[in-house]
């Protein structure tokens, strides 16, 4: 997986390059050919040959494996298209190729911009034409690839605005400055001699028609070559299929009395897709995330220990020994499993595997919030405008709690109730969830702006925190089956929440989230209230604002 990884960021930083230079066109030819000095540095150097011409191989070979490894070709249709773009590359490559590297290697011939935008414009256009395909399908199959494994980052939210643009631009000003270029020699051409001393410059005069004779057959020699490899591997997976099935299958048992049998050395996903048992996998099966990952039942002792790539995912989300990537499981024995993200779900709101199914206790901090007065306010707009400013509430609210490195726990008609501390850090929670409720009074004023002419007056909310000890764990019944936290704290951030009225305050937060902040504080005020099934006394602070919780906790 690192070896696919790897060549194929070689490639894409290739492509990347040699689309800067043509980029270069448009300014002039003269500036493509210094840059393909340059390039050609590089990547002509036995270095650059073995890494280039290496990595390709590489790649081209995985390609194969993966087909050929596969139990069935079901596939969503980014990887379909991911995998067609790749087997049509070398196709479109062929002639380019020939034309370029292999003319040097055999012939000595010079390479120029001049020379590939005379035969690609104006000789043979069909080639041209070829090649813009190429360019695009290049790009979009690197693209593709690498945005299987950067979306789970977590900086790629924030970058992926300028990664898009980035993905958009640099084909589009590269096929530009290839047109610029084109219509330059197209220009130069019309004197005979530039065209004599250009061929005389790249030592064509005599090879010419050979170099030529090469370029027109290399697309049917790798046409043949490819369609023999699919052949091969269409005929061969019967085979290997029927060889398989005289071996003792093994069965996987799913939830809900479905079960798949298998061979020996298909991965969990791959007995998923057979049996159309819907199961999350956000990368594609390539062991880029975690949302594949199931609980595995009876059969857990006769299982293999984790490889170093499904290691390193697991020990990542802290999973415990009895959870595993589907993708790379592959069990030679019966086993039971059970899938724990929804299959409907995205990469960003995943089950807690690493929590036990039963529960377990932790410190956490819990967030309420609640809009005021939503409900008169409703009843003045249309239902879908209703559903409308809702749902950019719980957008924005959900952005501000997940910055701060909180959980979305569930949204409660117009309220929403969050979790801080799902890694064990309680001081950590604690301020976390200070952060966040800052970030959402900030976002709640940022759209009070822009609903500003669509709302009879501003959208108000009030914010409950409280921290301590609740038991954390999936709950829930089939689809709705979550992770969530009860106990008091979570009852007692609720009424935290209810008390903003009271107050008159956005935030009412326990001095145990607080911890030894200053005990005069001259933005907010300090109560002491008593909770509905709670002992003693709760000391709490009310913010008017909650983001003057920050500038509390910053100085205090």
């Amino acid at each position: 997986m690192q070896l696919r990884l790897f060549s194929g960021l070689i490639l894409f930083i290739f492509v990347l390059t040699h689309l800067l230079n043509h980029m270069a066109g448009l300014h002039s030819v003269a500036w493509m050919n210094d840059g393909l000095v340059a390039f050609e540095l590089v990547w002509r150097s036995l270095p650059g040959t073995v890494l280039l011409y290496g990595s390709l191989l590489v790649h081209l070979v995985l390609a194969v494996v993966t087909l050929w490894r596969r139990d069935n070709l079901t596939m969503n249709w980014r990887d379909g298209l991911q995998i067609g773009l790749g087997l049509l590359v070398p196709l479109l490559v062929a002639g380019h190729v020939a034309g370029t590297r292999l003319a040097w290697e055999f012939y000595d011939t010079v390479s120029s911009y001049d020379l590939v935008l005379l035969y690609n414009w104006i000789t043979n256009p069909v080639a041209g034409i070829q090649l813009a395909v190429l360019v695009v399908a290049v790009w979009l199959h690197g693209v593709m690839g690498l945005r299987h494994w950067l979306r789970l980052k977590p900086w790629f939210r924030e970058a992926s605005p300028w990664l898009f643009a980035a993905s958009i631009l640099v084909p589009v000003l590269g096929l530009l400055g290839f047109v610029q270029g084109g219509r330059a020699v197209e220009a130069f051409a019309t004197d005979p001699d530039w065209t004599l001393q250009l061929y005389t410059r790249a030592n064509l005069l005599e090879t010419r028609n050979d170099v030529v004779a090469m370029v027109n057959a290399a697309q049917p020699a790798v046409l043949t070559a490819l369609s023999v490899v699919l052949v091969l591997i269409a005929l061969g997976r019967p085979l290997r299929t029927a060889l398989a099935r005289k071996r003792l299958p093994v069965r996987i048992s799913y939830p809900h009395g479905h079960h798949v049998d298998i061979q020996r050395g298909v991965s969990v996903l791959e007995a998923s897709r057979r049996g159309r048992i819907p199961h999350a996998s956000v990368c594609g099966g390539r062991g880029r995330c975690s949302t594949c990952r199931i609980r595995v039942g009876t059969g857990l002792n006769a299982l293999q220990p984790p490889h170093s790539d499904e290691s390193r995912v697991l020990e990542r989300i802290k999973a415990p020994d009895d959870v595993r990537l589907a993708c790379m499981l592959r069990p030679t024995a019966d086993i039971t499993v059970t899938p724990l993200l929804a299959p409907t779900g995205s990469g960003d709101r995943v089950l807690s595997s690493h929590l036990p199914r039963g529960g377990e206790e932790r410190e956490i901090a819990v967030l309420f919030a609640d809009l005021r007065g939503f409900t008169s306010l409703s009843e003045e707009q249309l239902p879908y405008d209703t559903v409308f400013v809702l749902n950019r509430y719980f957008a924005a609210m959900g952005a501000a709690i997940e910055e701060a490195g909180g959980h979305v726990d569930k949204f409660i008609g117009d309220g929403v109730m969050a979790i801080f501390g799902l890694q064990g850090d309680f001081e950590l929670a604690k301020q976390q969830s200070l952060v966040s409720a800052a970030n959402m009074a900030r976002a709640l004023d940022r759209l009070n702006e822009s609903l500003a002419d669509d709302l009879p007056q501003p959208l108000r909310m009030g914010i409950g925190i409280h921290a301590g000890a609740a038991v954390v764990g999936e709950m829930g019944y089939g689809s709705t089956l979550g992770m969530t936290a009860v106990g008091d704290v979570v009852n007692t951030a609720s009424r935290l929440e209810a008390s903003t009225k009271e107050f008159g305050a956005q935030l009412v937060v326990s001095e145990a989230v607080l911890g030894n902040t200053k005990a005069e504080d001259p933005c907010s005020e300090r109560h002491e209230i008593s909770i509905r099934g709670r002992r003693g006394m709760l000391a709490v602070r009310a913010y008017a604002a909650a983001t003057d919780v920050i500038r509390q906790t910053a100085t205090g």
